[in-house]
């Protein structure tokens, strides 16, 4: 599934056209397809230990925004972000492959991401540093609509993988549990 927006730019080197995020059975991981500066595509693993530590780091940062943040009760954010992430969804056009084939980046081997540095910029933006066991880590340069489009695709892969991570927009950025009551 991949989320287009005609804004979304990537890294200094790279302007993200769209990202794609399904199941691989074989490997038991999620590949990640990065399509960017208009026909090139690069290409990520990400593990279920990965997707499991990285989630609440998400959901934190889908959080962040001052108006978010200045919400006096936990209920409010939360309703907040709720409302936020379907309205950025709702906005994203949604398809199951590329319009064509891209040029691959990396055409020996996917990237296996060990670790995922994240941060907010000063202009509101989230940068995610990709980074494999070795060598140079990709950024990823995202708006609050393609983060939240991120988060979506990655729920949707990891429910279709049937890893059972309970991965929920947003509960798990409030401190609350599966079967929880709120």
């Amino acid at each position: 599934m991949v989320p287009r927006a005609a804004t979304g730019r990537g890294a200094a080197t790279m302007a993200l056209d769209a990202i794609f995020v399904e199941f691989a059975p074989a490997e038991d991981r999620l590949l990640v397809r990065v399509q960017h500066d208009r026909d090139r595509e690069t290409r990520f693993w990400f593990t279920r230990r990965l997707v499991r530590m990285f989630w609440p780091v998400l959901l934190k940062l889908a959080a962040a925004p001052t108006e978010i943040r200045a919400q006096a009760s936990p209920e409010a954010r939360k309703a907040l972000v709720e409302m936020r992430h379907e309205q950025a969804i709702s906005g994203m056009q949604f398809t199951q492959g590329p319009a064509k084939p891209a040029q691959i980046r990396t055409p020996s081997a996917m990237l296996l991401v060990t670790t995922i540095h994240a941060s907010r910029k000063p202009d509101g933006r989230v940068l995610l540093t990709l980074c494999p066991p070795e060598g140079p880590g990709w950024d990823l340069n995202l708006s609050d609509e393609l983060l939240h489009a991120l988060i979506e695709l990655i729920r949707k892969a990891s429910a279709s993988a049937e890893w059972e991570l309970g991965l929920d927009v947003p509960r798990t950025a409030f401190g609350t549990h599966p079967g929880a009551s709120n």
